[in-house]
């Protein structure tokens, strides 16, 4: 069985002025070879300049399921090369996807754009919803979110799901976009924000839809992680799992009672932009985007050494400025508890990390299951934890200096299907019999499977740090080893609150660290092939030069040769010049003589 790229969803305005991009959606189904039936704007490019026939013979075999976005620009490199990328990249997921897991793959879907869902206070939460258009009843995936709900990623990721035949469903949370009501965010007692309680009736709400079967499940990430823990705490009856990653168990896991300057100020004011918008403050940015490059641009600098933090503006970040103030002192508390609501989830839950997730703490969630959970679920929850950042966007095989080879490569999308395709469906690819724990071993580049986490057969090995008293740069002397230290000159440096140490992180704090390392890297490389194309152009005309002085060495033993063979006449030859000299001058003086004589 091959797959095929069946059709082409194109945005509201798909061909805009000349110069501009065109984007659409590409949809695969199940096929005989792989077509692309196309509708694209004639252009002077004649790439894209081709009729439908022309690009529905394009065929490439050997591709699989699965939905991505293409965004075409006519000054592109060439559409054909972005076709090959697009589908090489479709041929990258084929070897790990067996014939079991393949659910219908549907390639019309319906959107409804800020349906209400009033919650048990009157308030009314709008939410976009994304199902197949066939009429049906579908397993719900619901994302409840802060961050807006026509997020280009939660909309990519939605269409994705629909994809696969479930109804999925994008919230507002209360107060934030277009959803009404007051906005209390995560970093207080959570049992005064009120989101556990619009979770509960948001499933319910869900739950009685015309598209939904009845099924709820949740895909929550970072925050949206945050959301699906509330939620299973109340224990809604129609929620039968659960998939929330990116969210630690409890809060003081991730800042360690440290107010993480750099990125909870750039969080807030990013937040605060659509506290501004709601306010209707025409000054400052409206929109997260906008507020993200103005902070890195212009605010970063006014506001991250600015002491005491409490003394910056009100206005700087909104309405939120109320909720971030106790916050700066309040950094010893812990605000989420989710060690307390273990206990209380009944239903299977789904999660990921990575090992370089700054809230990798999601491993604490599934222990907290197997260890306090109910005992009829254990067993039946699933870590997955791979070489990754805490962007689930970026589930690659290479974020840092390191390639960790083919293996590593996932999506987001494809952990979500995996887990609800079982849990809703019943595919079972494995993932019903297989160890709760699937993790990926770094060097080995290789994935396991464990019955637990933390690994009961594994052995803690100290080690101690070593100095001669400079360890304190890149080139100081420290070292790591078995060994304790024992008398050993100690290293000093000067604390100033005033001067503190910069973050090993950059001004995004999030993955940058990660992402800079990986340009830095591209940067190496570059600087590597510029060395190593400098190193061959010197290496070629040293080359050449050698060449032309080999040359002119042969010329010269020619020469030399040439010589040496006429060499032994040369003195007789001398020798008649120098007879026919004096014969000429004495015939001169001779002359001049009988000349006086004759006067």
């Amino acid at each position: 069985m091959t797959w095929s790229l069946a059709a082409i969803y194109p945005t509201p305005n798909p061909f805009p002025k000349e110069g501009g991009p065109a984007q659409g959606r590409l949809a695969l189904a199940s096929s005989d070879d792989l077509s692309l039936a196309a509708h694209l704007k004639p252009s002077t490019d004649p790439l894209l300049d081709r009729s439908e026939a022309e690009w529905r013979d394009l065929r490439w075999p050997g591709c699989t399921r699965g939905v991505l976005t293409l965004k075409l620009v006519q000054d592109d490199e060439r559409i054909v090369s972005a076709l090959s990328r697009a589908v090489i990249q479709l041929i990258l997921c084929v070897d790990s996807i067996k014939p079991a897991r393949r659910s219908l793959l549907l390639t019309s879907i319906r959107t409804e754009e800020n349906v209400s869902a009033e919650m048990r206070d009157g308030s009314v939460l709008k939410a976009d919803i994304y199902r197949p258009d066939d009429g049906g009843k579908h397993p719900v995936l619901l994302l409840r979110t802060p961050y807006w709900k026509l997020n280009p990623r939660y909309i990519h990721s939605a269409r994705i799901l629909a994809d696969r035949g479930y109804t999925v469903i994008c919230q507002d949370m209360r107060g934030r976009y277009d959803s009404e009501g007051d906005f209390r965010w995560q970093f207080m007692d959570n049992s005064l924000t009120g989101d556990a309680e619009d979770d509960y009736d948001t499933v319910e709400w869900a739950a009685n839809l015309p598209s939904s079967d009845g099924q709820i499940g949740t895909w929550g990430h970072s925050y949206d992680g945050w959301t699906s823990w509330r939620m299973a705490e109340l224990q809604p009856p129609s929620l039968k799992a659960i998939h929330a990653s990116g969210m630690g168990t409890q809060s003081l896991d991730m800042n360690f009672g440290i107010f993480e300057t750099g990125r909870r100020l750039e969080w807030t004011y990013m937040m605060a932009a659509d506290m501004r918008r709601r306010a209707g403050v025409e000054h400052g940015p409206h929109s997260p985007v906008e507020a993200v490059n103005q902070w890195r641009a212009i605010e970063r600098g006014k506001w991250i050494w600015y002491l005491p933090l409490e003394g910056i503006p009100d206005d700087t970040f909104s309405t939120l400025t109320q909720q971030l103030k106790p916050y700066y002192r309040e950094q010893n508390a812990e605000m989420w508890h989710f060690d307390k609501v273990h206990p209380k989830v009944n239903i299977p839950a789904g999660m990921f990390t990575g090992w370089w997730d700054r809230v990798i703490g999601t491993m604490k969630q599934y222990t907290g299951l197997e260890t306090h959970g109910p005992e009829h679920l254990r067993g039946q929850h699933r870590l997955v934890v791979g070489p990754w950042s805490h962007m689930m966007t970026t589930l690659n095989r290479d974020l840092g200096p390191i390639d960790y080879g083919p293996q590593a490569e996932e999506t987001w999308e494809n952990l979500i299907l995996r887990w609800y395709d079982y849990q809703f469906k019943g595919i079972d690819d494995g993932i019903g019999t297989e160890p709760g724990v699937k993790l990926f071993i770094l060097g080995a580049n290789e994935w396991t499977f464990e019955n637990e986490w933390p690994i009961k057969r594994a052995e803690t090995v100290p080690y101690y740090l070593h100095s001669g008293g400079s360890a304190n740069s890149p080139r100081g002397d420290g070292s790591l080893s078995h060994e304790q230290p024992s008398s050993e000159r100690p290293d000093q440096y000067s604390y100033d609150p005033r001067d503190p140490v910069m973050s090993v992180m950059d001004i995004d704090a999030q993955a940058m660290q990660i992402m800079v390392r990986n340009l830095e890297r591209v940067e190496n490389r570059r600087l590597e092939v510029l060395s190593t194309n400098i190193e061959t152009e010197k290496q070629t005309k040293i080359r050449a030069s050698r060449e032309t002085m080999e040359s002119q060495i042969r010329q010269i033993q020619t020469t030399i040769k040439t010589f040496a063979i006429l060499l032994p006449p040369i003195p007789v030859f001398l020798g008649g010049v120098l007879i026919l000299v004096r014969r000429q001058r004495r015939e001169r003086e001779g002359a001049a003589l009988a000349h006086r004589l004759k006067d």
